[in-house]
């Protein structure tokens, strides 16, 4: 039997962590790295300006950061051993741009999306009916830049319960927020 040898897929570990705060969990997050060595650290939640951010920390580590950061809330963080490319903060028609929430890069020919998405505080708020908006203007964004035949991987704090079994009390959380109608459709 001639022809090629098979290519043995690389194996790549990811990890995903809504930190809660990069400067107060710093001490964590450097551990999380020695012990589990993954090849990218996904943050959200970094709760720091991208100027005072620990790269220097996680350098000596050997992660090379690429953060999309905002003060006290919100914030996006790829640690990866390899400088990802392609690195967009934010997305094209995102409805509140202001807010921190989505940083995307490519490592190894594998599109990284990490997403904060927007809480939505409760199903009668605003802020659940701007969630529902971001979503749609994520999946509008992701459907028109998106080349589906490339390989992506996306990732984050979704602030949505996927299923049945993600809840610990299923008729408490029916038809509230992270568990409506409205958000599973949008996730599928």
């Amino acid at each position: 039997m001639g022809g090629s040898p098979a290519i043995k897929p690389r194996t790549v570990k990811i990890i995903t962590w809504n930190v809660n705060s990069i400067r107060t969990r710093l001490e964590r997050v450097l551990g999380v790295l020695e012990r589990h060595q993954p090849d990218l650290l996904c943050l959200q939640e970094t709760k720091v300006t991208d100027d005072i951010f620990p790269h220097e920390a996680l350098a000596e580590a050997g992660y090379q950061a690429v953060v999309h950061g905002q003060k006290t809330y919100n914030g996006v963080a790829l640690l990866a051993r390899e400088q990802p490319e392609d690195v967009l903060n934010g997305f094209p028609g995102d409805p509140i741009p202001e807010q921190a929430r989505v940083i995307s890069g490519t490592l190894g020919g594998v599109r990284v999306i990490n997403a904060y998405v927007v809480n939505g505080k409760d199903l009668h708020d605003p802020k659940f009916t701007m969630k529902l908006a971001w979503l749609d203007a994520l999946l509008d964004w992701l459907e028109a830049e998106h080349d589906s035949s490339q390989p992506l991987v996306m990732l984050g704090d979704f602030n949505i319960a996927p299923d049945e079994r993600d809840v610990w009390d299923l008729e408490y959380w029916k038809d509230k927020i992270f568990f409506s109608p409205a958000e599973h459709e949008r996730l599928a």
